[in-house]
């Protein structure tokens, strides 16, 4: 059994580094923990996976990321994909994180109650049928920066946020989950620190301010750390760095009993 580490630059399944989990247990002395990321270009986009590493390393933790990640994918096509499955199959998860389509939480209740709901509660079935000590995580995404303009009728950036927020808080809550509020820590950071950029130039996927708040919101999941530990800024200056984590305090860590649902 092996462990993929990295992530694909493409959506296309590569990986720039493969360690067999006897040597990285001989060669890392610190407990660290097995998550497989099942998602699209929310998770690839920045090496989102990368950033949890060096954020997770930085204060003393140690983490083994692998992913499905296909780009445009959604929860549905995941529960029919051989390739996904698979990896859930092989049973070494302490975690694993499923994101949905960015634009289908927001849509009209139907369809999130025949296409999302039941594909996020099959997978979440799978997961534990074959790694029974795991947890579930929903990552949750956020508002496209202007709202979504295909939407009918138009959604604003708060109409769409809100849709999104509350559709993840139900499937953490159906499948007594986790819940990664990054769409939260994103609305918190454009309120109160604007400044930031949180979105690339399509408006939807994230920069790497972003990528960063997101994966100091997975950190802080995971370990139940106080982001203020953490010690790796990625590529954003010192005060941008800091005021993402301190969104992250106050949102998550101060918080963390609202994000646990099992």
């Amino acid at each position: 059994m092996s462990f993929k580490i990295g992530l694909m630059k493409s959506p296309v399944f590569i990986f720039s580094l493969i360690l067999p989990i006897a040597l990285f247990s001989q060669t890392h002395s610190l407990p660290y923990i097995k998550v497989l990321f099942i998602g699209n270009s929310y998770v690839y986009v920045n090496n989102l996976p990368a950033i949890i590493t060096e954020t997770a390393n930085s204060t003393n933790n140690e983490i083994v990321i692998d992913t499905s990640v296909p780009g445009g994918y959604t929860l549905k096509m995941h529960s029919k994909d051989s390739s996904t499955i698979n990896k859930i199959k092989e049973g070494i998860w302490d975690y694993v994180v499923l994101q949905e389509q960015s634009q289908l939480p927001a849509s009209e209740f139907t369809k999130v109650e025949t296409d999302m709901l039941p594909s996020a509660h099959c997978l979440d079935s799978i997961i534990h049928k074959y790694n029974p000590n795991c947890k579930t995580v929903f990552y949750m995404t956020w508002g496209r920066k202007n709202g979504d303009l295909l939407a009918k009728p138009f959604q604003t950036y708060q109409e769409m946020d809100s849709l999104i927020s509350i559709r993840y808080i139900l499937m953490a809550k159906m499948n007594h989950a986790t819940l990664s509020p990054a769409g939260i820590v994103w609305n918190y950071i454009r309120k109160c620190y604007p400044e930031i950029e949180l979105y690339s130039n399509d408006g939807s996927h994230p920069s790497e301010a972003g990528a960063y708040a997101t994966a100091c919101c997975f950190n802080t999941i995971f370990f139940k750390k106080d982001p203020a530990t953490i010690k790796f800024n990625y590529n954003l200056n010192n005060s941008d760095a800091l005021k993402i984590r301190q969104a992250v305090k106050e949102v998550v860590f101060n918080h963390l009993s609202n994000w646990y649902f099992y």
